[in-house]
């Protein structure tokens, strides 16, 4: 039902035979509704695509799973898609790429010359150094599926532990070893994760793409709690 139709008032439609396509019937619903639901107040969460919008973490049942991004074929619309998943760390890339060189200003790439002199083309300036920012390819797992992230400045230092892209730079120049210990100690941890999904043209080809806009370590004892809450609403 949609747009005008799904404001009408339905009483009218009680008893009544309907022919309904692509829906999961189910008699939760009906004993819900009929016991006083459909009085129930609601609270709106969407602010754009889909759930909530923006960098907010939302609630223990408002979680998805990364399958959602490809069962339910997320990002494909004209805004991006929005959802938080619960994930493990399952590999990241740092052979290349793992952050670039940026203003100190605004923060856009800059480029260097000859002399180490690094210019912005926003800021039309030139500066004598620049500073390294994030932009991390991380895989995500549940025991759903899989999914490649990209993780900007700020949620690539909660998944290095702190080290900023600066420090990381200088121990590939300077202590390789370290330099690859502090990608594997990085790996196997279990973050809440703010995913937005955006379906972007790549050489001609539609690729559906996950960056990670908020995220925060999983909290055990909270995630227990609210764990064993939602197990006792199905009693």
């Amino acid at each position: 039902m949609w747009n005008e139709r799904a404001q009408e008032d339905c009483s009218s439609w009680m008893n009544q035979v309907l022919a309904i396509k692509g829906c999961r019937v189910t008699g939760h619903l009906v004993t819900w509704f009929l016991n006083g639901g459909n009085a129930t107040q609601t609270k709106s969460l969407s602010s754009g695509g889909s759930g909530f919008g923006g960098g907010s973490l939302g609630t223990f049942a408002e979680r998805a799973v990364i399958n959602d991004i490809k069962s339910k074929q997320l990002g494909f619309g004209q805004k991006p898609d929005y959802i938080t998943v619960k994930g493990t760390v399952n590999f990241i890339k740092h052979d290349t790429g793992i952050y670039y060189q940026a203003c100190p200003k605004c923060q856009k790439k800059v480029v260097a010359d000859v002399a180490q002199n690094y210019t912005c083309e926003k800021c039309q300036t030139s500066y004598s150094t620049c500073e390294n920012r994030y932009i991390l390819s991380v895989m995500m797992l549940d025991h759903t599926a899989s999914t490649w992230t990209t993780c900007f400045n700020d949620q690539g230092k909660v998944v290095m532990n702190g080290r900023t892209a600066d420090e990381i730079g200088e121990l590939r120049d300077t202590n390789l070893a370290l330099f690859e210990s502090t990608f594997k100690e990085a790996l196997f941890k279990q973050y809440v994760c703010r995913l937005r999904v955006k379906a972007e043209n790549v050489q001609e080809e539609l690729r559906v793409k996950a960056g990670v806009v908020s995220i925060e370590p999983v909290n055990f004892v909270q995630e227990s709690k609210d764990l064993l809450q939602a197990i006792a609403q199905y009693n």
